[in-house]
């Protein structure tokens, strides 16, 4: 049922949109909900795995309502991690746990309240088409390498920060132990995409599964860690394009591999964030996974007989070693 302060909203909002069209003579496509019917988790099972795709709507719009009136950002970030992220991290990582969520990029507060409603009533509208597809690409990826039940939580991007997603095709992700988080821009979205991430952050919770899982948490593993997810979801949507993982120059690898051979140990979280790229230290963007898709194609070329489980638990100097980078190897 559609509160009364949310529907008072959406009527000024209808009104304003006709008056400037009458006003300008120009079409102006504006997506409004057809309902705030929002479906409960879908529940997917496949084999012995079981899948529940959770949308994060209502927690956002209630959100929305209860900063509607404040302007200070303070307030604002009071509120989000009280009806956003608070909620969310009892719900996957319980009581006492998780609050470094509140710092995390996936989590920061926006400020856009006005965009951000819209790309919420925008999910909304589009929800069965993208549970559909996330439905597809975890059966996909659970045929292929099954494991654990998994819980896949969908949110809208921060449109005060758009500019990474729009770089990915409208989607971006994060996995922490058995939960995906989704974050999905209704206004460029693309579904062939949707589906690489859903299988790319699948790969990370089933890494994480594994008892022998290396947590030094270095540059290395990092690298490594981005290049066997999109290994796997590229093994299963070959003909999509990722500008990810587009490779470097050989100039520039080279020069990668220089500047980073002492900093692959380090566990500074400042140096690992460095190679998502920092242009001001010569890093191009996307350098750790560009580097480790690099590094996964030479140790299967090298190990062609090495199944997908297996190399999954390999740990990352393992995989390093056995690729024509083995000689980076030495520290």
């Amino acid at each position: 049922m559609i509160k009364i302060k949310r529907l008072i909203t959406l009527i000024i909002f209808i009104i304003i949109t006709v008056l400037l069209i009458s006003c300008s003579n120009k079409t102006i496509e504006v997506e409004s909900p057809k309902d705030l019917n929002i479906k409960n988790p879908v529940i997917v099972k496949n084999g012995n795995q079981e899948f529940r795709i959770i949308p994060f709507y209502s927690q956002i719009l209630d959100y929305l309502e209860s900063v509607s009136e404040i302007e200070e950002h303070e307030k604002m970030e009071e509120h989000y991690y009280q009806k956003v992220v608070e909620p969310f991290q009892l719900d996957t990582l319980g009581k006492g746990k998780g609050f470094w969520l509140k710092d995390h990029w996936a989590f920061a507060t926006p400020k856009n309240i006005k965009t951000l409603e819209e790309f919420v009533y925008s999910l909304i509208n589009n929800q069965d088409e993208i549970n559909k597809t996330i439905e597809q690409a975890l059966i996909k990826s659970s045929n292929t390498l099954p494991g654990e039940n998994k819980r896949v939580y969908l949110f809208p991007p921060n449109p005060d920060d758009m500019y990474d997603i729009n770089l990915m095709g409208g989607t971006a992700g994060l996995a922490v132990k058995d939960v995906i988080i989704i974050q999905i821009d209704p206004s460029s979205f693309n579904l062939d995409l949707l589906e690489y991430s859903v299988a790319h952050e699948y790969h990370h919770t089933i890494y994480m599964e594994g008892g022998n899982v290396n947590w030094k948490n270095t540059l290395l593993d990092s690298i490594i860690h981005e290049g066997k997810a999109d290994t796997f979801a590229k093994s299963l949507y070959p003909d999509i394009n990722i500008p990810w993982i587009e490779p470097l120059s050989a100039q520039t690898e080279k020069e990668v591999w220089e500047n980073s051979e002492d900093d692959l140990w380090s566990i500074d979280s400042l140096i690992i964030n460095d190679y998502f790229g920092n242009p001001n230290k010569g890093i191009p963007h996307w350098t750790n996974y560009k580097i480790g898709f690099q590094i996964m194609n030479s140790f299967l070329e090298n190990n062609p007989s090495t199944s997908i489980d297996n190399w999954t638990r390999l740990s990352a100097e393992e995989i390093l070693l056995n690729s024509k980078y083995g000689d980076k190897i030495s520290k």
